[in-house]
């Protein structure tokens, strides 16, 4: 028979929702009601079997700071213990510049001897980074960092100074090491890179779930995450359409599959976010090695062309460095789609990291009408590789030590 609820968490929550619903308080990027977040640091508190005290602080820990409540209303309602955490949890003058405030709280962490309060603080920064993880995947760099108050450079320094300061009060507790690793994730610490990669094989197509950058929309039938997983996962190789396509051409005829990574993210060493290719191969060649970039497409167009997609100094600089890599002129590219160059480019930058001759930008359709074919074909025509059919390997444009090929298979 499952357990009821406890009463006093509904009474927290219900506090909590009159609150921030009184301000009309909303959470930063969305229009979404503001008391979610308190929700969610109260269940990460509960799922790391903390005490009931500590669970309702987390409903509450905002409506000090934020809404308006008093230290007393909270006293009365929820009892002293309580009261006491949301007043540690609180930034006690808002007024002050963000950096100041920051410090002050860093200071007081240092200080702190509470264990409850420190893991209030923990829970609260967890869900900070999960949502702005989550807004950075919807709305890329620039927009999320502009909801801020300070840029991206002082919250790096503020999440791993919460993140030190909670691990030296105590380095084994579950809570702060999974802060580490998620702050870890959003903000690299350069003493943590490393260049291992998650060791646990793709079983099965679905395993490739967890590394999309929105699992729920990004799976469904019909859409190339879900085809191209099963096409490559499920051949445990390379698939028999791309290995007929690659057969066309001399220098793929019979490569074999070293190692794939789906969701590749490459840096492309300017300011912006990585390319996040769909599928990145390794593969044993005849003479050698090369370096395969699959971009699925089913429903998908390849996004906005370069003229549209350009609207910033920042994004032209990074149009610059792209087109200096493929020898293309930036004043030309206004009708391409940008997609197919940050592809490209990745192609070349990680079969120069593999030490790899040959690099292969590879569009996989699973689009029965060939719906972005013209737009492949665009791109091809503009690296001066000339009529490129699908189901066929281009000819090559040598860029620096690396030969660049251009393919298309068509599944259906």
């Amino acid at each position: 028979m499952a357990g009821k609820v406890n009463p006093r968490f509904d009474a927290a929550l219900a506090f909590a929702v009159r609150a921030h619903a009184a301000i009309q308080q909303e959470r930063k990027g969305t229009d979404f009601p503001y008391v979610a977040h308190p929700i969610r640091v109260a269940e990460i508190l509960d799922r790391f079997e903390l005490d009931d005290d500590l669970v309702i602080a987390g409903f509450l820990h905002d409506t000090i700071e934020d809404a308006g409540v008093t230290a007393d209303e909270v006293f009365v309602e929820f009892g002293s213990s309580v009261a006491e955490l949301v007043v540690a949890a609180s930034e006690p003058d808002k007024s002050l510049p963000w950096k100041q405030r920051k410090q002050h709280t860093l200071d007081q962490l240092k200080r702190e001897t509470r264990a409850n309060v420190l893991a209030l603080v923990a829970a609260d920064k967890l869900d900070n980074i999960r949502s702005l993880s989550d807004t950075l995947r919807q709305m890329g760099s620039e927009k999320t960092w502009s909801l801020f108050n300070a840029e991206e450079r002082q919250q790096h320094w503020y999440y791993r100074s919460v993140v030190e300061i909670l691990l030296s009060h105590d380095p084994d507790s579950r809570l702060f090491r999974t802060l580490d690793f998620e702050t870890q994730t959003l903000f690299p610490d350069e003493r943590h890179l490393t260049s291992l990669f998650p060791g646990k094989p793709l079983g099965t197509p679905h395993d490739a779930r967890a590394y999309l950058a929105d699992p729920i929309r990004h799976w469904r039938p019909d859409h190339s995450a879900l085809e191209l997983a099963t096409s490559w996962i499920g051949a445990t190789g390379i698939p028999p359409r791309v290995a007929k396509v690659l057969a066309t051409c001399s220098t793929y005829a019979d490569c074999r599959l070293i190692e794939g990574f789906v969701e590749r993210e490459v840096e492309l060493g300017t300011r912006g976010r990585p390319s996040q290719t769909d599928l990145l191969a390794l593969v044993a060649l005849a003479g050698g090695y090369g370096v395969i970039a699959v971009e699925g497409k089913a429903l998908e167009t390849f996004g906005p062309v370069v003229s549209r997609w350009n609207d910033s100094d920042g994004k032209q600089a990074r149009l610059d460095d792209l087109c200096g890599r493929l020898e293309l002129d930036p004043s030309t590219v206004g009708n391409l789609r940008y997609q197919l160059l940050h592809r490209t480019v990745s192609a070349l930058l990680e079969a120069r990291r593999y030490g790899a001759a040959e690099a292969l930008m590879l569009v996989h359709s699973f689009d029965p009408k060939n719906s972005s074919l013209d737009d492949y074909q665009a791109f091809a025509a503009a690296l001066g590789l000339g009529e490129a059919r699908p189901n066929a390997i281009t000819p090559v444009k040598r860029l620096e030590d690396i030969t660049l090929r251009l393919g298309w298979v068509a599944e259906h």
